[in-house]
């Protein structure tokens, strides 16, 4: 990370659940406002609230190590977290339950998770630590974390946004017969009266859903075969089905041979045209010929102590390969 980059650390205690709920509104007003200047966040604290476990649609800022059940200030937690792009470091790292609760009752009757540290920079966060034998006089653990503000995360995102573009290319592009009616479904979704979690789930579930539909609608490919040969295919197909005399035998070797003809013709002019395509576009040919392989490769190639591909028989049979 450059060194002028600035960090926001926050030390929030949030209302208990016997305030009011105006009290609690006013609480995450005053949270964001700290928070609006600042693109490095660190937010820890008690803030009363059991997030409980990951529910669909909240993966962005949730780890795989949640537990417990959500309580009432845990839904506004959670939701001010997804408004914010904030994730829960405690759920980002494995602990068995009984090292993950941060506060007990009195008497010993409830161990919760109420204290969480939460940050919209995850990647920097290396482990996260709950401190149980603190020499102080409190009911709370304290939960401590550790960041590597060295660590390099350009290449992760380089593979990242590779992989992304190649999944991109499997997407199919929405026509103008059906992206009028995706747009009112997914309008209809937003602007109902509910709050901002039953919202982004009834959203997430329309899109999984139009997913589905687009999925199944698979793009025409492209003739490659001219309409002589589909022709000349057609009919040699509609003989297959009648009597095979010897003039339909004849008729029948007569057309494979022009099919063939035909067939050749047709590769060559697609060859041409790839050809034509990449030279046209960055003047070489070398991803023309990866794109027109047909060849299978079933074993991989052997090589010798030195890396050399050995290609002869005895020489694959000798101490080449020890």
């Amino acid at each position: 990370m450059p060194n002028n980059e600035v960090w926001a650390i926050v030390q929030v205690y949030a209302p208990t659940e016997n305030y009011k709920d105006e009290e609690m509104v006013e609480f995450y007003d005053t949270l964001q406002t700290a928070l609006v200047n600042y693109n490095n966040l660190i937010v820890m604290g008690d803030f009363n609230a059991q997030i409980g476990k990951v529910q669909t649609g909240e993966e962005r800022v949730f780890g795989h190590f949640s537990y417990g059940k959500r309580s009432k200030h845990g839904i506004k937690l959670v939701e001010f977290a997804m408004e914010h792009d904030l994730r829960f470091v405690n759920s980002i790292f494995k602990r068995k339950p009984h090292q993950k609760w941060t506060w007990n009752s009195p008497g010993d009757k409830y161990f919760n998770e109420i204290d969480y540290i939460i940050t919209n920079k995850s990647y920097y966060i290396i482990s996260l630590d709950i401190i149980q034998n603190l020499n102080f006089n409190t009911d709370h653990r304290m939960i401590r974390c550790k960041l590597n503000l060295d660590c390099k995360i350009k290449k992760v995102r380089k593979r990242l946004m590779a992989s992304t573009n190649r999944n991109l290319k499997n997407v199919l592009t929405v026509t103008n017969d059906n992206g009028k009616n995706l747009e009112e479904t997914f309008l209809s979704a937003v602007t109902e009266m509910s709050d901002v979690q039953t919202q982004y789930n009834k959203l997430v579930k329309q899109i999984q859903n139009a997913a589905k539909v687009t999925g199944n609608m698979k793009p025409e490919k492209p003739l490659q075969t001219s309409k002589h040969t589909y022709q000349l295919l057609t009919k040699r197909k509609a003989m297959y089905k009648l009597k095979r005399t010897r003039k339909i035998k004849e008729e029948i070797t007569r057309i494979s041979k022009e099919i063939n003809k035909s067939i050749y013709a047709d590769k060559k002019l697609h060859r041409k045209k790839i050809y034509e395509q990449f030279i046209e576009k960055s003047g070489a040919i070398r991803k023309a010929n990866k794109v027109l392989r047909t060849k299978t490769v079933w074993a991989t190639n052997i090589n010798n102590r030195k890396g050399k591909p050995l290609i002869k028989r005895p020489d694959m049979g000798s101490n080449q390969l020890l």
